[in-house]
This record gives C-alpha cells, structure tokens and sequence, in this order.
C-alpha cells in the first residue's frame, strides 16, 4: 500500500483527451508507476488496476492509467471519481494494486434516476461510455448527454454486474436497463424562444456577407491504450537499469 494525495486531473498542465476525464484512469509518478511494474504481473493483456481509499474509508477499483511527471506524492484522479468517493484536492488516500484475478462482466443492470431515459433511445449513448471503463463495480453513477435533447445530462445507477459485484470491461458484455424503485425527476426539456422575423433576417444578412468555409468532419480518436504505455514505461526502465 502507498499513500499519496489527491488531485484532480483538470490540474495537470497538459491537454486530455476526453476519454481520461470521463473515464476510470488514474495518474500516478512515473517513479510509482515504474517501481509497481517491476513487483506486479505483467504477463495480462489489461493494464493494472488499483484499490483508492480515502481517509473516510470510502473506496473504488480504478485503472491505473499513463505516468504524469509533476510531484511524486500526487495522484492525478478523474473529477467525478473524486466526488463520488467525497474528495478534496490534497485529501489523503491509500492506492493498493490489485493482484487477485478480476473476472470479466457478462452482464451490466443500470437503473435510471431520470425520466428523460425513457424519451430517446440511449443505449447507444451508455455503451459508448461504458467503453471509457476498464473495470466497473455495483454502486457507480454513470452520466451521459444526449445530443438529441440538447446536451441533456442523464444518469443511471449501476445497480449490480454478473457474475461478481466488481468486474474488468473489455471484451463483449450485456446491458439492461431496470425499472427505478421508485419516482425519478420528470425530464423538463429546456424552454426555447422562437426568434423574432427581425432576428432571423439578421442572421441570414449576415450569412450572405459572409463566405463561411465548410467544416471538415472530425475524425475519430481512440482511447488511450494504457497496457501498452504501462509496456513502454517498463521497457524504459529495463533498458536503463536493468544488468545483463
């Protein structure tokens, strides 16, 4: 066990991609994160995974994620992680690598806490962010937008995983959505005022003073393979330790 503080990722001095801050990864030292690979067992396909525990004893299961390179003792943590374990910036918490087999989810139950779940058809939309998760356990709040209803967050409780309470994610698994056991906040669509003739014709007088570029489509980016720079971090290390 070590102990470290607390920092949310939003503090590291370098642009994210969107897949480590809605994620499960953590940041530790590249130091810590090369001394856990020379004592733990490389020879998984998936990158390492962690007990957090907090000074209140709350904890979770993370991923242990890519090196950061600012103060040893801090941990770089995803923002909702750290609200949903209560967390401050600075807290003190104990990260233990997981050693014991984590078996794979077969099966995923959310529950909704909101109505607007049942106003568009978002499985899509949770498979999409349970693929930012490499492991996943009963009790975790999950939030998505949906597009379609204006960016509208919506959140579904997973109520338990098969076969066992915490899971690893990666290959094929089941979602099914279950009833609430009770009422829910009804879903408010946001109210939106009709523009005026006046405003539209501006709009439009502007648009033809203007030659606007077509935008090009963004291509897609795939999330951070973290089994493969945890690879590259050991082999770094080898090459400059390591005596033939």
């Amino acid at each position: 066990m070590d102990n470290f503080q607390a920092y949310s990722l939003d503090f590291l001095p370098e642009d994210l991609h969107k897949y480590e801050l809605t994620g499960d990864a953590i940041r530790v030292h590249r130091f810590v994160l090369e001394r856990w690979l020379q004592r733990a067992d490389i020879t998984s396909d998936k990158p390492l995974l962690a007990h957090v525990t907090t000074a209140l004893g709350s904890t979770r299961v993370c991923c242990i994620g890519g090196p950061h390179f600012q103060d040893r003792e801090q941990v770089y943590i995803p923002h909702w992680i750290m609200e949903q374990l209560h967390m401050d910036v600075g807290d003190s918490i104990i990260i233990e690598l997981i050693t014991e087999d984590i078996l794979p989810a077969s099966m995923i139950y959310l529950k909704p806490l909101d109505t607007a779940i049942y106003h568009t058809d978002i499985r899509e939309c949770f498979e999409k962010k349970l693929d930012m998760f490499h492991v996943l356990e009963a009790g975790t709040i999950l939030t998505v937008e949906i597009e379609s209803l204006g960016g509208y967050k919506v959140e579904a409780y997973v109520d338990r995983l098969e076969p066992a309470h915490v899971c690893r994610l990666g290959g094929e698994v089941g979602v099914e959505f279950l009833e609430p056991d009770g009422g829910v906040p009804e879903f408010v669509p946001a109210t939106v005022t009709a523009a005026t003739d006046a405003e539209v014709a501006a709009v439009d007088e502007a648009v033809a003073a203007d030659t606007v570029a077509p935008v090009a489509p963004v291509a897609p980016v795939a999330p951070p393979d973290y089994k493969k720079i945890q690879e590259e971090v050991r082999a770094a290390w080898l090459k400059k330790y390591k005596k033939d």
